[in-house]
This record gives structure tokens, C-alpha cells and sequence, in this order.
């Protein structure tokens, strides 16, 4: 008996195979766009446009752009493990409000106004 797992038990996109075959697929897919450039005029507006490839590295900065601001966000906006909890309330002090099956708290919204509908004579229908 192997010490490897069933390789057919793993999911497809776990196989190492299947994840080399992927990556080349996707290379030559790429390389095809870029490829096609030559043949489709972008309209461009600016010179630097014309470029092969600009519209793909100009994706690719404006992805890692991205990717940066949410990190520096983060910073910003992080808050600690404990925010939503009450301030009279520690974890594990056995002071937790009482969970329903639906995992909401029991009684944390009570007396929730009702919409009623409409039943003045010349109201919607």
C-alpha cells in the first residue's frame, strides 16, 4: 500500500496536473490577446496607447494598485476582536446573550414596528 491519498478522490482543480495544464491555458490565451493586438486598432487617444501590450500591463498595475489601497485601508480600518461585544461583556464570563438556532440573539430585537398595509379609502392598492 502507497502512503499517497487516492488521486482520483481529489477534487480536479487540486492535481497538480490539472493546475499546470491550467496556468498553460491561460498563458496561451493571454498570449493570443496579445497577439490579436497586432491585427485590432485600439483607438487610441494617446501615443503610448499603441503600444502592444498597454492595455494588459495597465490592467495588471491598476490590479496590484488595488490590492495596495485595500492593504493601507486595513490599517485604517481594523478593529479589535472584541468591538461588537458589549463593554460590560469579556469573553467566556458567561455573561453571552442567549443564542437562537438561527444563531441570532434571542430578544436582541424585540418590539420591531410592522408595516401595515394601507387601508385609508383612495390609499394604494
Amino acid at each position: 500500500m502507497s502512503a499517497r491519498p487516492n488521486r482520483e478522490a481529489r477534487h480536479w482543480l487540486l492535481r497538480r496536473r490539472t493546475r499546470l495544464l491550467l496556468w498553460l491555458l491561460f498563458g496561451a490565451l493571454l498570449g493570443l490577446v496579445l497577439l490579436a493586438g497586432r491585427w485590432v486598432h485600439p483607438h487610441a487617444v494617446f501615443g503610448f496607447e499603441d503600444h502592444l501590450g498597454f492595455f494588459a500591463l495597465y490592467g495588471f498595475a491598476v490590479c496590484v494598485a488595488l490590492v495596495v489601497v485595500a492593504k493601507v485601508l486595513g490599517i485604517f480600518l481594523k478593529r479589535a476582536e472584541d468591538y461588537y461585544q458589549r463593554p460590560d461583556q469579556s469573553p467566556g464570563s458567561g455573561n453571552e446573550p442567549q443564542r437562537t438556532r438561527d444563531g441570532a440573539s434571542a430578544g436582541a430585537v424585540k418590539d420591531e414596528p410592522r408595516c401595515e398595509p394601507d387601508t385609508r379609502p383612495g390609499g394604494p392598492s
